[in-house]
């Protein structure tokens, strides 16, 4: 279940809990990577690569479960996993991790309700990337 705050997610264990669904440190960690006056850019950038092509790896990843095959789950899983990283969405590349080793091991039985899972965490993710600046207290 959503909240109504940006980038936190209803944890499955505990409703009341939310889990943060975006480390901002990670976003944080590429301002030193790129030059000043690239460095809105360049992260603008990377969160627009995420927000573009991750619906069609999670439509991938669907169709791979829905036709069982579990060796395109795991590769679909695996690219979610460090795309899902590059942007801080932990919980989001944990999850992925999981679906990953579900595949691995063949069992797919719970990869449905891990594919939504994962739909409804990108969604959230999606929508509170663009705060990038607000969270990390920087000025436009």
């Amino acid at each position: 279940m959503l909240t109504d705050e940006p980038g936190h997610l209803q944890s499955q264990a505990d409703p009341s809990v939310p889990i943060v669904m975006i480390d901002w440190q990670v976003i944080l960690g590429y301002l030193d990577a790129f030059e000043p006056e690239y460095r809105a850019e360049e992260i603008e950038h990377l969160i627009s690569l995420f927000t573009h092509y991750t619906p069609d790896l999670l439509e991938n990843l669907h169709e791979a479960v829905v036709a069982a095959d579990a060796v395109l789950v795991r590769r679909y899983a695996h690219n979610l996993v460090a795309n899902s990283g590059t942007v801080g969405a932990k919980p989001m590349a944990q999850a992925a991790r999981e679906l990953e080793r579900h595949a691995i091991n063949g069992t797919l039985e719970t990869a449905p309700e891990q594919v939504v899972r994962l739909r409804q965490m990108f969604a959230e993710v999606a929508a509170a990337l663009p705060a990038w600046r607000t969270a990390l207290h920087l000025a436009p």
